[in-house]
């Protein structure tokens, strides 16, 4: 049979699948698969559904392969109201040359949506600020501000320290 390895990266901003293909026992070297995602709380679905294996995996080797993900509305599922969204993610993928589909579910690593350096543009942060629904937004006090702290670049200055 074929086992599979899954997990969840950002490689220059883009959202990956990171799969790793080992054919342990099927004779059929394997060469061409298509993945595709249930509905989930990110709305991640593949950019490409087909995966190719180039140079195909004969049985006792093994191939690595990103499949970049893309974040599409129609594949968000809807959260009851009051409920958490769950990490998971339903994967299938069908093996093309033997018709055989694997079906498995895979926890989202949260930190494959953040930059690396955990900053975020001005203009988006206010926009999705702007966003937020009155009744969810929370408020709060940030304490031992420098006094004169009325200039935004020294606020955001205290921010990175922490």
């Amino acid at each position: 049979g074929i086992e599979l390895w899954a997990g969840f990266s950002q490689v220059g901003g883009t959202v990956k699948l990171e799969l790793d293909v080992r054919n342990i026992s099927s004779n059929v070297p394997v060469s061409n698969l298509a993945i595709q995602l249930n509905k989930n709380a990110f709305g991640l679905s593949p950019a490409n559904q087909q995966v190719v294996c180039n140079p195909p995996i004969a049985m006792g080797g093994s191939g690595k392969h990103s499949v970049e993900l893309a974040s599409n509305s129609n594949m968000m599922v809807a959260v009851p109201a009051g409920q958490p969204a769950s990490p998971q993610i339903q994967v299938a993928i069908k093996n093309m040359t033997t018709g055989l589909v694997f079906y498995f579910a895979a926890n989202f690593a949260l930190e494959a949506l953040f930059s690396a350096d955990g900053a975020l543009e001005r203009a988006a942060f206010i926009e999705s600020w702007k966003s937020i629904d009155d009744k969810k937004e929370l408020y709060g006090t940030v304490s031992d501000l420098p006094p004169a702290a009325t200039d935004i670049d020294q606020v955001a200055a205290k921010f990175k320290m922490h």
